[in-house]
């Protein structure tokens, strides 16, 4: 019983079957290739492209291409990467692989995309995702993804940006309301009167009596029948 314990544990542990991917940290040449067909010049062609496209808008887009179809959703499989490799900037991650329906995926994470209305940001993803040259897995697919996404992007007018909280606030500081004033000058004068009452308190807890000072006669007495007014007497009677 005890060794049939031990396996099922095992089995609970061991991977599923089927890929599964893990990406530590971002590609640094923008490409994560599985398949091992993609040839140098194709690298260094797409990350040329791309580190153009970086140092125009601050927008990394990096191509993923899968030797297998994955475990999970290949649209939830990109959004984990683009969120993973945001950091402080737009990603975009470019998915595809065999199998996979659609053959070419996109998600799209960080502050780039977040100032960007919804509804104009679904419309630049499914028109760059029409710049896919056929349906094979491949980089030559992803880079035309990636520029066509790019230049959207780039042709974004400003007024299709939602504003954030540091272009939202323009010119000079804005003032602050007149209730914020009234608020401070109420506690203010709370809080000293507060403090004079404990002042004031703590004198009058010396000078207060709480039983006045009464004069008393000093006598020799004892708690015996004769009550505490009986005189005693050492003589002998």
């Amino acid at each position: 019983m005890r060794i049939w314990s031990i396996l099922c544990f095992g089995m609970l542990l061991a991977p599923a079957p089927g890929q599964e991917v893990s990406v530590p940290q971002r590609p640094g040449d923008y490409v994560l290739d599985q398949t091992g067909k993609v040839t140098p010049e194709e690298r260094a062609d797409y990350a040329q492209a791309m580190t153009a496209v970086a140092a125009r808008s601050d927008l990394g887009i990096y191509a993923v291409i899968l030797n297998s179809e994955p475990e999970e959703p290949p649209p939830d499989l990109a959004g984990r990467l683009a969120q993973g490799w945001s950091a402080d900037r737009g990603c975009a991650v470019i998915l595809t692989g065999p199998g996979m329906v659609p053959p070419v995926v996109l998600a799209v994470a960080g502050q780039t995309f977040r100032t960007v209305k919804g509804a104009d940001l679904r419309s630049i993803t499914g028109e760059a995702l029409q710049a896919a040259d056929g349906t094979a897995p491949s980089l030559s697919a992803c880079k035309a993804v990636a520029l066509r996404l790019a230049g959207l992007m780039e042709e974004l007018p400003k007024a299709a940006r939602a504003p954030s909280i540091p272009e939202a606030v323009t010119g000079e500081a804005a003032a602050p309301p007149a209730s914020n004033h009234v608020m401070a000058i109420v506690a203010g004068t709370a809080l000293g009167c507060s403090l004079i009452a404990l002042v004031l308190m703590r004198r009058g807890r010396h000078s207060a009596h709480v039983f006045p000072k009464v004069p008393f006669r000093r006598r020799f007495s004892a708690p015996h029948s004769g009550g505490n007014d009986a005189v005693v007497s050492f003589k002998k009677p």
